[in-house]
């Protein structure tokens, strides 16, 4: 699980329906992380803490982009991996696919046009790239 959705369960804890009692009016269904336990996106995954919250990042930065069409191909979010520090961070892209905004995501993989690869997001380069824009989106909102 990754460390987003770990906090989530820690703040949130399941009740006995199997929902987060978020406040005395708000739950939501229980949330599946979208990685394995050895880091790579899995499908079945339901409002993953590390999945939304690039799907936040691509919508807010201007670097990324965002677009939805609920009645033919669905929504599409692109985030450009920032330099890694390392070489155990993907380079390339992020693609993030689903139907609507709702929970689940159906794919994301990296896209690394100079190898011509496409491959599976790692949490490693999630957490990377989470890192990274959130930097610069604190940065431009105090200008």
């Amino acid at each position: 699980m990754c460390k987003l959705c770990e906090e989530f369960y820690k703040m949130y804890p399941l009740n006995k329906e199997g929902y987060h009692v978020i406040s005395a009016y708000e739950r939501c269904e229980a949330i599946k992380c979208g990685f394995d336990e050895e880091g790579q996106f899995k499908t079945d995954n339901w409002n993953c803490m590390t999945l939304n919250e690039l799907r936040d990042i691509a919508e807010q930065s201007e670097d990324c982009y965002f677009y939805r069409d609920d009645l033919y191909a669905g929504t599409i979010y692109v985030l450009p991996i920032p330099e890694p520090p390392d070489d155990e961070i993907q380079r390339g892209y992020v693609i993030l696919t689903c139907y609507k905004e709702r929970g689940h995501i159906s794919n994301a993989i990296v896209i690394n046009d100079e190898d011509e690869h496409i491959e599976k997001l790692s949490l490693k380069t999630a957490e990377w790239v989470i890192k990274a824009y959130r930097g610069k989106l604190a940065l431009s909102n105090h200008d």
